[in-house]
């Protein structure tokens, strides 16, 4: 073909140029003359003259598209649709005015169909059919891989999840579950078998489950990710909590498919928060009982919390928190307090000392225990021995 010539094909040609075309026709003329025809798109065509001929080219041969004259001798293409459907598209030529074959062939699953006319006609119009039904296969072929690729995915994901420990299922929005790992069946006592007839309302309470709902129910596209909390009661009748993150997964046009869910047992930490809450109330019920102003310092002499002195003998207030002591306490006393929260931080043992304050003419004497409160941090409890003849 030449460069000219080439040029000269129109936008439809190019679009199944290289296709490979098996085509049927027992009219040696008509074939040779459609052959050259699809040729000039650099079509690769090869002629069979009748239907036996046509399906051992097909067994040999790797073939786009398969058109094929309806009535031929020895096999018929209504024969040949017949064996190769499931295999190629096949395009049927029909009789001017025939639409009973027509009409025949496409329940028989051809991909489509051209009626000859006397005029050639049909031959011209033969290309943008082929093109047309390329173009469906083509859609055809690129849906099976995606459902293949997404197949294998689902795949991965399965094989991914069952092996994780986090409890990990997948529901629709009504509470079915589509999917469960191994982790999620041991702990609800599940058969991997039953998960596709079980439902979330029937796995957790009624109170969990709504407040699960409620919490799913506010995901959306751009914030397709929560977390949640909440304690179920277990069939043994112990109670056990339960961290959930909740994932929205939308489909086509912004709709929800399913929720995902991922959960780990943070039973142990609850219980350890709660231990810890308990032991945080009765060491403040310890703190509260003594009268005395406490303050909880770091390393560097900066007041982190205080409880303030009833009687105003120190004018310490909830002010001074994030200040350091210098701002509040004299020089002296300064000094003195932060050599021993040195010791302290160094030794690990408790400190005492007294100091004595002046305020104009009046002086006061206090005692101050400092204790280890952990970290890096101390307690000062400061007692006013004045009356007691301190100093």
């Amino acid at each position: 073909m030449g460069e000219q010539e080439y040029q000269m094909l129109t936008e439809t040609e190019h679009l199944f140029c290289r296709a490979r075309i098996l085509y049927m026709e027992d009219d040696v003329g008509l074939g040779r003359l459609l052959q050259k025809r699809l040729e000039r798109m650099a079509c690769m065509v090869d002629i069979a003259h009748n239907g036996s001929a046509g399906l051992e080219m097909f067994t040999d041969g790797t073939y786009d598209v398969v058109i094929t004259d309806y009535d031929m001798p020895v096999v018929d293409g209504l024969e040949v649709l017949k064996k190769l459907k499931d295999f190629i598209p096949v395009i049927i030529l029909t009789g001017q005015g025939d639409e009973r074959v027509a009409v025949e062939a496409m329940k028989l699953g051809a991909a489509d169909y051209v009626a000859k006319d006397a005029n050639g006609e049909y031959i011209e119009l033969l290309p943008s059919v082929i093109d047309r039904v390329m173009e469906r296969q083509q859609l055809i072929r690129d849906k099976m891989q995606a459902q293949a690729e997404l197949l294998a995915s689902e795949a991965r994901y399965r094989a991914i999840v069952e092996d994780q420990t986090e409890l990990i299922c997948r529901f629709q929005p009504g509470g079915k579950l589509t999917f469960a790992n191994a982790a999620f069946c041991r702990y609800f006592d599940i058969r991997p078998g039953d998960i596709v007839f079980q439902s979330l309302t029937a796995i957790l309470s009624r109170k969990a489950y709504q407040h699960m709902r409620d919490t799913l129910k506010a995901l959306t596209p751009q914030t397709p990710v929560a977390t949640t909390t909440q304690n179920i009661k277990m069939v043994d009748g112990s109670v056990h909590w339960l961290q959930w993150t909740g994932r929205a997964i939308f489909g086509d046009s912004y709709k929800l498919r399913e929720y995902q869910l991922v959960g780990r047992d943070i039973t142990e930490l609850k219980l350890a928060e709660e231990a810890l809450r308990e032991g945080e109330e009765k060491n403040n019920a310890l703190l509260n009982a003594i009268p005395d102003p406490i303050l909880r310092i770091d390393r560097h002499g900066t007041c982190v919390d205080l409880r303030p002195d009833k009687d105003r003998s120190l004018n310490l207030s909830p002010d001074f928190i994030g200040k350091n002591i210098a701002e509040f306490f004299p020089p002296d006393v300064v000094t003195l307090l932060q050599d021993h929260l040195n010791k302290i931080f160094r030794e690990g043992t408790g400190q005492m000392f007294q100091f004595e304050l002046r305020q104009g003419e009046s002086v006061s004497y206090h005692e101050v225990r400092l204790v280890f409160a952990g970290g890096k941090e101390a307690l000062a409890i400061i007692r006013d021995i004045t009356t007691q003849g301190g100093g």
